[in-house]
């Protein structure tokens, strides 16, 4: 989301950070401290900045910067957006310049510059640089891309798309008036001034929305088969109103746009021939039509059960049979499409995985028990009896007389269910981390463990267990499924298969899961795993060594949209403020009073980069606060300065603003990025700095030095006067960037210093004696 007001001044050589050299191009580094955009492309991290577009490839330690001779028309990145489509990875940037008219700086749009290869080469100019975005106004504020589509928000240009990865180019409007405005170059329609564009997918593919914030509110522009050619079947105009101001969007010029379908979470899943049984959180029971694994559809649903959430379901002839985490047993007659409720018996809070054998139904809580009804009359369920173990039973697998129990903290417990109205436990492994999950073939038990992974006992003896084997994972063992001799395990990061072969296990393959896989079931050559907030995934096993993604099921439940306002034109009273619609615009729920330029989301978690930190909430009412980070090293720190840009992979987070680029992998422990430097080169950013209105209130003093050393940095007029001393024979690591040390612009005696330009000294011990300049204007 592209910076408008502050963006200029972000591009003057005054407000970079950026190193005055001639290199070849891709510059091996970062060029630049301000940091516009990030954008993952599935390989790597694009950071786009006012020296440049600078990438990191996964699994790489050196960032390659590319500028106006390596691809780019020129250095000045103004948006960013990548978008993989039939195997291709596509990475579209803008870029601009600008250029002195009547003694003022005017930002001239250079286009696109579009890339398949991670940077290696470029579409020619002539393909990706449409008139409307290559002209003075006419720049690119922001991208967003579906499939090889390209959206771009760009300002006098309209809103300008291709639909084949930028070989052609047309426009979006709103209406008439809207397109007169642009072809007669009138620009006076503030809902043609474009800052920010978002393509809606979680409708697709029946439906497309594409979301353009502009200076007067929000365009949303609908589109259905949309797979046939771009059809245009309705334009809508969101704004800010008075009269209705609690549920309206707050502010009219609409600088970031986000969306974000919410699936809720799939649980569990059981397969009765072409029909995937599915235990959805919100949705309830979904059926799924899995005849074509490639493309699974719904073929009913059951709504209410959205009272509770559904963990656990199991298909016994007529009737499917959820477990209900917050209401108990619930049963539904599925011989039509749409589920039919029949009945309910409440088993408890916390009711987590469901078997039935014959007459009974053995219903698992989380907390406490396995609960054993009778349910040889469906509409009219009776607890026969029940059997208590307070460390809570997470799975339950019944075979003839007995009922396995994946019990948590106690481990593998053995019941006789012989007679069902007397439970009796005969057999008990405790020497286990935390059963999840349980599957019995013959005399063995394969369990899913969180701390030990897989686990396999030998169960003919239940009063004598004896463990076979066990195979620790990188993840937490969530789900276990023996099929075709071969055992299928789902955890935290992916689903994983064994074999058992002399009492030995054998790993033979993996495929990674999107998200936290809690749930895999195996028929015939497929696996279908519950992949929490990702639905559905559908897998191809028929080599285990080189496993194939076949299909997705992933219901929405709503659709946020989320909007960073501030004040535009219109009525009075709007507000500089965040907020979101559940229904697509018609009500607005505000819930930050800040600048916003960019959101990221780690399933129901939003992060958003505002002018005075990086905020995160998963309720969307309290949140945290970043705006200080200090790198692990304790070298460099990211200085109170506001952020213009989040991007998440997975639960990794990046973030980017006027100091530089941040990155986490556990939201805990921070890594602090800027732009590196030979070891003779040294700088003072931001420079003029304001040490009072700037958020930052001060000048960090940035340098390598070649070799561990003391470090001694003052500061002089331009008398070469001694005005302070940052630090005196500080010990600094050789070859390690420096970035802690700032001038917050006062004397020694702790008054603030005139505006003017002034020069920082750095002295080492190893005999370099650095100066350079910085400037202060207060």
């Amino acid at each position: 989301m592209k910076k408008i007001v502050f963006l200029l001044l972000i591009l003057s050589s005054s407000a970079l950070a950026l190193m005055n050299m001639s290199l070849d191009e891709p510059y091996e580094g970062i060029t630049s401290n301000s940091v516009i955009e990030i954008v993952y492309d599935s390989s790597g991290i694009w950071l786009g900045t006012a020296g440049g577009a600078s990438y990191l490839a996964d699994g790489e330690t050196s960032w390659r910067t590319f500028r106006g001779n390596s691809g780019l028309h020129s250095k000045e990145v103004s948006a960013l957006a990548a978008s993989v489509y039939n195997g291709t990875t596509y990475v579209c940037i803008a870029t601009l310049h600008t250029e002195e008219v009547s003694g003022e700086n005017i930002p001239v749009g250079d286009g696109f510059s579009i890339t398949t290869d991670g940077g290696e080469t470029w579409l020619p100019d002539s393909v990706s640089q449409p008139g409307n975005a290559t002209y003075f106004g006419k720049l690119s504020y922001d991208l967003d891309m579906y499939q090889n589509d390209i959206y771009s928000a760009t300002f006098y240009g309209g809103l300008v798309y291709s639909m084949d990865g930028g070989n052609n180019w047309d426009n979006l409007y709103l209406n008439d008036i809207d397109s007169t405005d642009l072809v007669d170059s009138t620009f006076r329609s503030y809902s043609n001034r474009y800052f920010s564009v978002k393509v809606d997918t979680t409708l697709a593919p029946d439906t497309i929305s594409v979301f353009a914030g502009t200076a007067f509110g929000i365009n949303r522009f609908i589109f259905t088969d949309y797979g046939d050619g771009l059809k245009q079947d309705a334009a809508w105009q969101i704004g800010y109103s008075l009269a209705d101001s609690a549920n309206s969007l707050p502010g009219n010029h609409v600088v970031a746009l986000a969306t974000t379908g919410e699936p809720g979470r799939i649980y569990d899943v059981f397969i009765v021939g072409d029909r995937a049984y599915v235990a959805h959180d919100q949705k309830g029971l979904y059926v799924v039509n899995i005849y074509n694994p490639d493309s699974p559809n719904t073929i009913g649903f059951y709504e209410g059960i959205n009272l509770g959430k559904a963990h656990g379901v199991y298909v016994s002839g007529d009737y499917a049979y959820v477990a209900d985490y917050a209401m108990g047993l619930r049963i539904f007659d599925i011989t039509g499409n749409s589920p039919a409720y029949v009945s309910s018996f409440s088993t408890g809070e916390a009711t987590h995985d469901v078997f039935v054998l014959g007459d009974y139904a053995y219903v698992a809580n989380h907390l406490s028990s396995v609960t054993i009804v009778n349910v040889s009359d469906p509409a009219n369920p009776v607890q026969e009896s029940q059997y208590m173990d307070y460390g809570g039973i997470n799975g339950v697998h019944v075979v003839g007389d007995y009922a396995y129990l994946a019990a948590g903290d106690d481990g593998f417990v053995i019941v006789d269910v012989s007679d069902p109205a007397n439970p009796v436990q005969i057999g008990i492994d405790d020497s286990l981390g935390f059963a999840n999950e349980v599957f019995i073939d013959n005399n063995l038990a394969y369990i899913a463990d969180d701390v030990l992974g897989l686990v396999v006992l030998d169960i003919t003896d239940p009063d004598s267990l004896s463990r076979v084997d066990m195979s620790g994972m990188l993840g937490d063992a969530k789900s276990v499924y023996f099929e075709n001799d071969l055992i299928y395990v789902a955890d935290d990061l992916a689903m994983r298969v064994y074999e058992l072969a002399a009492d030995t296990l054998a790993y033979l393959g993996f495929h990674d899961t999107p998200g936290t896989a809690t749930n895999v079931v195996v028929e015939g050559n497929y696996a279908f795993v519950a992949d929490n907030y990702h639905g559905l995934q559908i897998y191809d096993v028929l080599m285990p060594g080189s496993i194939l993604t076949e299909g997705n099921f992933a219901p929405v439940c709503s659709s946020y949209i989320w909007a960073g306002c501030r004040v535009g034109v219109g009525e009075a009273a709007q507000d500089y403020a965040v907020a979101y619609t559940t229904d697509y615009g018609n009500h607005w729920k505000t819930v930050i009073h800040e600048s916003a330029w960019d959101f990221a989301f780690i399933g129901d978690t939003v992060l958003v980069a505002t002018d005075n930190g990086l905020y995160i909430s998963d309720d969307y009412e309290n949140w945290e606060v970043i705006t200080e980070i200090e790198d692990v090293s304790g070298l460099s720190k990211y200085f109170p300065s506001g952020f213009f840009c989040v991007e998440t992979v997975g639960s990794e987070i990046w973030a980017g603003g006027a100091d530089g680029t941040i990155h986490s992998a556990d939201g805990e422990n921070w890594n602090v990025f800027r732009s590196q430097l030979y070891e003779d080169e040294h700088f003072a950013y931001p420079s003029p700095f304001s040490p009072v209105a700037s958020t930052r209130r001060g000048a960090t003093i940035h340098y390598k030095p070649i070799q561990t050393t003391d470090v001694t940095i003052k500061i002089f007029d331009f008398n070469l006067d001694l005005v302070t001393t940052i630090i005196d024979g500080a010990s600094r690591t050789g070859g390690m960037e420096a970035d802690n040390d700032v001038w917050d612009g006062k004397n020694d005696n702790g008054k603030m210093v005139a505006n003017g330009v002034y020069f920082y000294n750095i002295k080492l011990g190893t005999g370099e004696d650095w100066w350079g300049k910085v400037a202060v204007i207060k």
